[in-house]
Order: C-alpha cells, then sequence, then structure tokens
C-alpha cells in the first residue's frame, strides 16, 4: 500500500484533485483537500510505475521506491494551461464537439470492460454533517451504450439525520445506478444537458484556445445558455485532445441567467413536495467530468458534483441552505475475460444505492481503493448517528424523572448527567431560577490529551452567541448618535458592493447576502488563512444578493462580519478591542475576548468532534459572527446586564428582543442577536423565552432567558454538538412545574 501527499514544487502547498494510477494494472486513486492519498497496489503490480496527473501541473512517473526515498512527497511542477504563440484557423466550435461525438466510438472502450467504482456523498446544516454515505461498487458495461450497463454492490453504509427537517422521512439524499452510469456522458449524449442534441441547442459555445491538459495540447471551449431562453441551462468548459478529438472533460454549473427558471425534474417528486409543502431551491450546482487514458482508449476517471440547496417547508418549519458534496472515481479497469455479473449479484437502477448496505465500521476501508476523506468519516457516522439516538434518551429520562421527587435541582443534575453518560454532553452547565443560581457544574474533560477537567470558569468559544455582543455594540454606537439603524452599508463603507442594504437588514438576516459558511470553497480558505475585517467582507461578503433585501429572512453569517467592518469603521478601533472597551471591560467580563487563542491557558477548552480534536482556525475570520471566547460565569454577568443600564438604557436594549423577522427554520422570531421562541419549547405557550444557540468547530453552546420567571439556561459544550433544545426544553418544564 503506497500513502503520501501530492503537493506543489513552487509552494510546497497541497494538491487536491490529482490523480494516482498503476501503469498496467488500471488501478487508481485521487488525492483529497491536503493532497494525501491511499493506493493499495497488488503485488502483481508492485514494480509498475506510478502515474500522477494534475491539470495545470507537469505529470510525473516514479517507481514506489522513488516515493519512500522522497519522504512520501511528490512534487508537482506547475506546467502552463495555455499554449502562446500557437495560432488557430477559424474553427467552428458546434462542429468541432459534433465532430468529437462522432468520433466517441473511436476514442472510447466499446468492449466488454467491468469498471470499480467508489463515490462519497454528505450533506450539511452549517457546520453539521447531517448525511453522510459511501459506496464501493463495480459496473459491468458490455458497450459504449449506458443503457445496458449492470450494476453490482460491494459495499455501502449510510447515516442520516432527520432532526433539522423535524422528523420528516421523505427527505431523501443518495445516490441511485441510474446516477452513476448518467455521469459517463460519451456513454449517454442522448440524455446529456449539455451534449445531446438538445443541449447543443440550448446553449452557445466558442472556442478559447488551445491549452495543454495532463500534458497534451487540447482545445478548450467555453459555453453559456442562450439568450432569451427561458430554462436553467449551463455555463461551463470543454477540454478536447486536439489530435484524437476525445472529451477529456466536460465542466459545468448553472448560469446566472436561467437559474430562476430551475426546477426539480421529476414530476412525481414535485407533486410529492407539493403534498408535504416542501421546496427544493437549487443556488449552485457544479459538475466536474474527467476522463483518462487507459492503453490506447479512454475510460471515465472521476466526477465531482458540488451542490447548494435550499430546503424549506412552511408546515414543518425548516428553512436552510443544505451544501452537498458527491465524489465519484474509477478505481480499477478491467478489460480480461470479463463477464456479465449473475442477476442476484444486480441493484435495480431505480434503487437508492446506500439503502442496502449495512457496513458502519472503519472496516470499510480495507482492501479497497478509495479517496481519502477530508474529515473523519467514522467520527461523523457516529455523531449522527447518536443524534438519531436522542429522540428514544428524552423518553427515557422521561420516564426516569417521573419517578423521582419534584425537586427542581434534583431533576436537572439527573437531566445533565444522563446526557453526559450517555457521552453526550462535556462542558459547563449554570442555572438560574428566580434571580438566584440553583445549579452549576462541569462536566467531562476540557482537553482529553491533558486530561485537565472542565471546571465552571473554563472557557469555550461560543459560536454564533457572538451576534448578540454585536448586536449591543451597534445600539450602543446608535445611542451614541455615530450610527442609525436605518442608515445604509454605504454610508460607512462606500467601496462596498451591496451599498443600499441597511444596517437593520444585517442585524435580522434580511440583507440577502449569502452565509458564507456555507460555500466550501469560501469554508476552506477561511480556516486556512487570516484576513483583516476589510478583506473578509470584500471576499466572502460579496457575491449576488439571495433576494432583495428587505423582503425575505435568511440566517446569514456574512451579514454580521459586515457589520464587524462597520464597527471597526465607525469606531477606528479593531472589532475585537471595541468588545473590550465597550462590553467585557465595564461588566468586568475577566474570562472574555475576541480572537486569538492562548497556546498555554489552561482554562481553554479544547473542542472535539468525536474522538477528532478540533481543526484550529483564525478565529477572527469570524468576527461579528462569531470570535468570542467566554465562560459561564462571564455569560450569566451578560445576561444579568441585560436587566440593567449598565451598558444601555432598558428601553434600548428591549429593542433587541422585539421580533423583526420570521425564522422559519427554528419556529421562532428573530431580533437581534436574539431568537423569540414561538413552539420549539413547550412552556412557550404561556411565557416569552428568548434564545440563541452557537456551534463553533466541536464548541457548542446554548444561552436562553424566561424573564417573567427570572431563569437563565447557559450550556456550553466541548464534545460537538448535544441536544441543545431537548436539555433546555427539560430544564424549563421543571422550573415551570408548580
Amino acid at each position: 500500500m503506497l500513502e503520501g501527499q501530492i503537493v506543489a514544487m513552487e509552494d510546497g502547498g497541497p494538491i487536491p484533485g490529482a490523480i494516482i494510477s498503476v501503469h498496467n494494472g488500471g488501478i487508481h486513486s485521487m488525492s483529497n483537500q491536503e493532497g494525501r492519498f491511499i493506493l493499495k497496489i497488488p503485488a502483481m503490480n508492485t514494480n509498475d510505475s506510478i502515474y500522477v496527473r494534475m491539470l495545470g501541473y507537469q505529470p510525473q512517473c516514479f517507481t514506489p521506491a522513488i516515493l519512500y526515498q522522497q519522504g512520501n512527497r511528490i512534487l508537482l511542477q506547475q506546467q502552463p494551461l495555455q499554449l502562446k504563440g500557437i495560432s488557430i484557423s477559424a474553427i467552428n466550435p458546434l462542429s468541432l464537439i459534433q465532430k468529437a461525438i462522432q468520433r466517441i466510438p473511436e476514442n472510447y472502450y466499446g468492449r466488454p470492460h467491468v469498471m470499480k467504482g467508489f463515490y462519497r456523498l454528505s450533506a450539511r446544516k452549517a457546520w453539521d454533517y447531517i448525511h453522510i454515505s459511501e459506496a464501493a461498487f463495480d459496473l459491468y458495461c458490455p458497450d459504449l451504450s449506458g443503457r445496458h450497463r449492470l450494476f453490482r454492490l460491494t459495499r455501502a453504509r449510510m447515516e442520516k439525520d432527520l432532526s433539522p427537517f423535524h422528523g420528516v422521512s421523505n427527505i431523501v439524499f443518495g445516490v441511485k445506478p441510474e446516477n452513476v452510469f448518467e455521469y459517463d456522458v460519451t456513454a449517454n449524449i442522448n440524455e446529456s444537458d449539455v451534449l445531446s442534441k438538445q443541449g447543443l441547442k440550448d446553449h452557445r459555445f466558442s472556442l478559447n484556445g488551445l491549452v495543454v491538459y495532463n500534458g497534451r495540447q487540447a482545445y478548450e471551449l467555453i459555453f453559456d445558455q442562450r439568450e432569451g431562453l427561458r430554462k436553467s441551462r449551463y455555463q461551463g468548459k470543454i477540454y478536447l485532445d486536439k489530435e484524437t478529438l476525445a472529451i477529456l472533460s466536460l465542466q459545468y454549473w448553472l448560469s446566472p441567467s436561467g437559474i430562476h427558471y430551475w426546477e426539480v425534474k421529476s414530476l412525481s417528486q414535485r407533486a410529492l413536495m407539493k403534498l408535504l409543502d416542501m421546496y427544493e431551491t437549487v443556488l449552485q450546482d457544479t459538475v466536474q467530468i474527467h476522463y483518462r487514458q487507459y492503453g490506447e482508449k479512454y475510460f471515465l476517471s472521476h466526477v465531482s458534483n458540488r451542490s447548494l440547496i435550499r430546503l424549506h417547508s412552511g408546515r414543518v418549519h425548516f428553512d436552510f441552505n443544505c451544501p452537498v458534496d458527491m465524489q465519484y472515481i474509477t478505481t480499477q479497469i478491467d478489460t480480461v475475460a470479463v463477464k456479465p455479473f449473475a442477476d442476484k449479484e444486480l441493484l435495480g437502477h431505480n434503487r437508492y444505492i446506500e439503502h442496502q448496505g449495512e457496513e458502519n465500521s472503519g472496516m470499510f476501508w480495507k482492501d479497497l481503493n478509495l479517496m481519502p476523506a477530508d474529515y473523519d468519516v467514522d467520527s461523523v457516522a457516529a455523531a449522527i448517528h447518536s443524534r438519531n439516538d436522542i429522540s428514544q434518551y428524552r423518553r427515557m429520562l422521561e420516564n426516569i424523572i417521573r419517578k423521582q421527587s419534584k425537586q427542581p435541582v434534583s431533576r436537572i443534575d439527573t437531566i445533565l448527567s444522563f446526557y453526559h453518560r450517555k457521552g453526550l454532553f462535556d462542558g459547563a452547565a449554570l442555572i438560574q431560577h428566580k434571580g438566584q443560581t440553583i445549579y452549576q457544574h462541569a462536566f467531562g474533560w476540557a482537553d482529553r490529551s491533558r486530561q485537565s477537567a472542565n471546571k465552571l470558569n473554563t472557557k469555550f468559544r461560543i459560536g454564533s452567541i457572538t451576534k448578540q455582543f454585536t448586536a449591543m455594540l451597534i445600539l450602543q454606537l446608535q445611542q451614541e448618535g455615530r450610527l442609525q439603524l436605518e442608515d445604509s452599508v454605504g454610508k460607512y463603507l462606500p467601496d462596498y458592493i451591496h451599498k443600499n442594504i441597511t444596517i437593520a437588514q444585517l442585524l435580522t438576516h434580511q440583507s440577502g447576502i449569502p452565509n458564507c459558511t456555507l460555500n466550501t470553497d469560501y469554508l476552506s480558505q477561511l480556516l486556512l488563512h487570516p484576513f483583516s475585517n476589510s478583506e473578509l467582507v470584500t471576499r466572502f461578503c460579496s457575491d449576488s444578493l439571495e433576494f432583495t433585501s428587505g423582503q425575505h429572512f435568511r440566517y446569514s453569517n456574512a451579514g454580521y462580519m459586515v457589520l464587524s467592518e462597520i464597527i471597526e469603521r465607525v469606531t477606528g478601533k479593531k472589532y475585537a478591542d471595541v468588545l473590550t472597551e465597550k462590553i467585557f471591560g465595564p461588566l468586568n467580563m475577566l474570562y472574555s475576548h475576541a480572537g486569538v487563542v492562548d497556546a498555554e491557558d489552561t482554562l481553554m477548552a479544547t473542542g472535539y468532534e468525536g474522538s477528532v480534536p478540533e481543526t484550529k482556525y483564525p478565529l477572527l475570520n469570524m468576527a461579528g459572527a462569531g470570535a468570542i471566547i467566554s465562560n459561564a460565569t462571564d455569560l450569566l454577568i451578560w445576561e444579568q446586564a441585560l436587566h440593567s443600564d449598565k451598558l444601555l438604557p432598558l428601553r434600548e436594549i428591549n429593542q433587541m428582543f422585539q421580533p423583526h423577522a420570521h425564522y422559519k427554520d427554528w419556529n421562532a422570531d428573530y431580533g437581534y442577536g436574539w431568537m423569540i421562541d414561538k413552539g420549539m419549547f413547550k412552556v412557550s405557550d404561556k411565557h416569552v423565552i428568548q434564545y440563541h444557540p452557537g456551534t463553533d468547530m466541536g464548541c457548542y453552546s446554548m444561552i436562553l432567558r424566561q424573564p417573567d420567571e427570572g431563569i437563565v439556561i447557559i450550556l456550553l459544550s466541548n464534545s460537538g454538538d448535544f441536544p441543545r433544545f431537548d436539555m433546555a426544553d427539560l430544564i424549563l418544564q421543571q422550573l415551570n412545574s408548580k
């Protein structure tokens, strides 16, 4: 087995998506986002050459022995894509594509063969994975047609979390054999959205020039949907080998000029979604399909399909953007003495592949050539599985509580201890009732490597709870006459692209600015490199608006990042310093600050997702939306200050708790950095419940208040997501029972 990392010779940076192949074995793997790869080589091929190819880099050929000598690192040198000084006579791009389609029988293998494949599919809500599935399989291909292909499942596993959909089970993330077949466009030209006869009519093509594609000269063609077309079609690129006109790559994404016409293709699926009052809107969809040469012919190499989907339901009360990522690679090609699979081995074309699997352990990887994941798949699967057990745990706990004394403190300790024993809560809890602290306790390890225990003064990153502090700074600056909530952003950020958005719209998530942390490419940059506030706004908060500002609610971290830049421009000081000057200092919140984590700070909790420690990243990249570090005692000081005029007159503070927009996903109204519950908590039918959760790479939190009974619930965890709503709901019921 070969393991290693592929990096750029120029700067040593990792190269994701590079293909690693055994020269004579038809065996392939691909590097992950860190450039790491695993290639399992049969004994008969251990002396064969290994090839590494990546668009934009010179191909490399080496033996396993050379890899070991280089410390398991493969250095690729950049190769200019554009060929200079080469003139191209006038060529009709559409004619070029049509010739490429005609030559498919010459360029692609048309005799019976078997392709071994693997895919990984994931879906997220904000930071949390809500679906993970993987499958290894064989495809029997009798000819060039995709119509007669046979699918044999080798191994599959899946975990899905229904809690974001409040128990609705009809929403399915998954892949069917017919989807796998469709990705091979050269075998399904007539069904291709771009290369079918209708697809060629719906798009306009142009020749962009000659480029170097994996060491070969290739035509680069670009396309977009035709003007005035009332359909949702695509923009993209096609690479054709200059000599053979083989289709080397097809890359496409939804065209901005037609995306508002997009709709679910299946009539039956549309009917079901309408019946259930559930809707799916695709905001982004990018597909990259690549082919590679094996012998004299071309085969499907790998596919990437990344989407951003808005899922919403008025009846069930959810509304959120969901990034979906599917990676598919052909891991081996067999052209010798192949025969059709037996009927009993086949999986029907319309059945979800993941639903047939039972494997959920780390043994899934054994003996398979797969793409290494960019995250701990086993931990993600375990976390989803754990969340699915939560509803059962709650019923068990309610039965236990009923048999206990009605003493609230005893029941609260039972609730928190129960979830801790189940491995769902490590952290700190602080609870007040009628203005008195009645419960304070810490659970588990703050740092497992040092075996330092969590304490009440242990510090946690509080994620989106930060937003209420940002909102307070804005209200303070308004009180000082330095800005007004109805002011346009352009008044303070004259170079910002969305000048007409108001500060109030930013505070209430009605700006329309896309949530940058749902963009996978943006998120990877935010986690790796520090940026100034102005750079954050320009690079990550300036995409086209999702809707006209003020017309809808859509939760967006980007909006609060823009607010932090406004705070810096108005005050002339750093966001972190303004927090200390105007809030943490006056309230004597000694354990609270924004920004850098001191590695020697023994009070700082390390966040964990399952068994994996958090990824360290520049916290101030989330300034305004996140980035604050605090603890339970300081957050109680903060909550108490909201009943006084220490920071602002009470009439100004009360603006934070007024409903300004409806947040369907949580069945709540949104104030300024606070949510006002309308049904997530059982006591909300009789009492006003104000709260906000927080999420930050293994650190999850909840702050909740019920003013009429002087109730405050502060829950801080460093062991990943925990049943915050169930725990807070059960605690509220004990404190409100008569």
